[in-house]
C-alpha cells in the first residue's frame, strides 16, 4: 500500500512540539544535521523566499488561488471534470500533471477537517500516494457540497505532489553530478532508501522529462533539503504500530465484551495464550500481548491474580467482565493519547506544515473577495 500524505478530520488544530526531533538525523545530499541546523536553515528559507520565488511552493500563487476557487464552485462538478480542471491549472503553472483517483471509504487517518465539512469522523478528505504522481479524493465532499474544503484539499495534495517532484529532482541532480550508470535505477534506488517507498517507474520519466537536464537553483535545493526531514521521519514513523489502527481494534474488543459476542472466559484464554512464551512467535499472539499489556512486563501469574483463571471453576465471569471492562478501558485512553501524538507529530513534518499552510492561504485568500 502507498505511502500517504493525508488530511483528515478528528483533531483540533492544536499543535505541539515533535517530540524526539532534536535526535533525528537524516539522510540526503549535504544531510547529517542537527535540530540546530534545521532551524538555522528554515529562517534562512524565509529571508531568501523574500528574494528568490524558487524557494517558495510553486502553488502560492493568487492566479492559482482564483482559478481552484472558481473549479470547485463551477456546476455539476465531478471527479472527471476536477481532474481535467486541475491539470489545465497545473499546465498553465508549467506543473505537470497529477492523476486523481476515488478515495475509498475505508481509508482512514488522523488530521482535521476544517469548515464543517460534513465527512464522518476519521475518514480521509485526501491522500497524495508517494512516487506515483496521484491524488486520492474522498469522493463524499461532493455530496456534502461543501466546495471550499474540497479546494483546501486539492491544494494540500497538489502541493505534496509538487514536492515529491523536487525531492525526485534532487535525487536526479545528486546522481547525475556522480555520473552514476542506469540513471534511473540508480535514482529508484536511493529514492527508495531514503522515502522508504518504491516510485513507479512512469513517475521518474514524467519527472526526468520535466526536469529537462536542468539542476536545482541553490534556494530549491535549499527547500528540498528542509522537506526531506519531513519525508525521512514519515518514513521511520511508518516503521511504528499505527495507533489508529490498534485503538479501533481495542474499541472492536470492548464493543465484542460488551455485546456478549466475546465472553471472558474465552478473552482470558486468548490473553493467556499471548502471555505464553511458547507462543513469541505467532503474529496473533504478538498483537494481542501489544494491544493489551503494550509489550510491558505481564506474567501469566499476574494475569490470574487480576482477571482469574479461566480453567478454575472458582472462575467469576461477572468479577472478570468488570475486571476487563477497566483493563481496556484504560488501554483505549493509552492508545487515544498515543493516536494524537501520531497526528501532532504528522502535522509537524516539514512538508505538512507547507502544505498546510498553502491551504490556509488559499482560504484566506478567497474569504478576502
Amino acid at each position: 500500500m502507498a505511502e500517504r500524505v493525508a488530511e483528515s478530520n478528528n483533531h483540533s488544530d492544536e499543535i505541539e512540539s515533535r517530540q524526539g526531533s532534536a535526535s533525528l538525523e537524516v539522510d540526503y545530499a549535504g544531510g547529517q544535521r542537527t535540530w540546530r541546523d534545521s532551524v538555522s536553515e528554515t529562517f534562512n528559507n524565509i529571508y531568501r523566499s523574500i528574494f528568490d520565488q524558487s524557494a517558495r511552493p510553486e502553488l502560492e500563487n493568487t492566479d492559482v488561488y482564483d482559478k481552484v476557487k472558481k473549479l470547485v464552485l463551477s456546476p455539476n462538478l465531478d471527479m472527471a471534470s476536477l481532474q481535467s480542471g486541475l491539470n489545465d491549472i497545473l499546465q498553465g503553472h508549467g506543473i505537470p500533471k497529477v492523476k486523481l483517483e476515488e478515495l475509498s471509504e475505508s481509508h482512514s487517518g488522523s488530521g482535521i477537517c476544517g469548515d464543517n465539512c460534513g465527512i464522518p469522523e476519521g475518514a480521509r478528505l485526501g491522500a497524495y500516494f508517494t512516487g506515483e504522481g496521484s491524488i486520492g479524493i474522498n469522493t463524499q465532499i461532493f455530496k456534502t457540497g461543501n466546495m471550499v474544503q474540497l479546494g483546501k484539499t486539492v491544494l494540500h495534495e497538489a502541493n505534496h505532489h509538487m514536492q515529491d517532484i523536487l525531492l525526485t529532482r534532487a535525487i536526479m541532480d545528486e546522481v547525475a553530478r556522480n555520473k552514476s550508470p542506469n540513471f534511473l535505477e540508480s535514482v529508484s534506488q536511493i529514492y527508495t532508501q531514503r522515502f522508504g517507498r518504491k516510485p513507479l517507474d512512469s513517475f521518474l520519466q514524467d519527472v526526468e522529462k520535466f526536469r529537462g537536464g536542468k539542476e536545482l537553483s541553490p534556494a530549491e535545493q535549499q527547500r528540498a533539503n528542509w522537506l526531506a526531514e519531513g519525508w525521512i521521519a514519515r518514513a521511520q514513523d511508518a516503521q511504528r504500530p499505527n495507533a489508529k489502527a490498534d485503538l479501533d481494534t481495542m474499541k472492536q474488543f470492548a464493543k465484542m465484551l460488551q455485546d456478549g459476542g466475546t465472553n471472558p472466559k474465552e478473552m482470558a484464554e486468548k490473553l493467556l495464550a499471548a502471555l505464553d512464551p511458547a507462543n513469541d512467535s505467532d503474529p496473533d499472539a504478538q498483537r494481542l500481548r501489544r494491544l493489551f499489556f503494550a509489550n510491558e512486563p505481564f506474567s501469566s501469574r499476574q494475569f490470574k491474580k487480576q482477571f482469574g483463571d479461566p480453567n478454575s471453576s472458582s472462575f467469576d465471569s461477572k468479577t472478570a467482565f468488570r475486571a476487563f471492562k477497566d483493563f481496556i478501558d484504560l488501554q483505549i485512553q493509552r492508545l487515544e493519547k498515543s493516536e494524537y501524538l501520531q497526528f501532532v507529530n504528522m502535522r509537524n513534518y516539514s512538508h505538512e506544515i507547507e502544505s498546510y499552510d498553502l491551504a490556509d492561504a488559499f482560504l484566506a485568500h478567497i474569504r478576502k473577495r
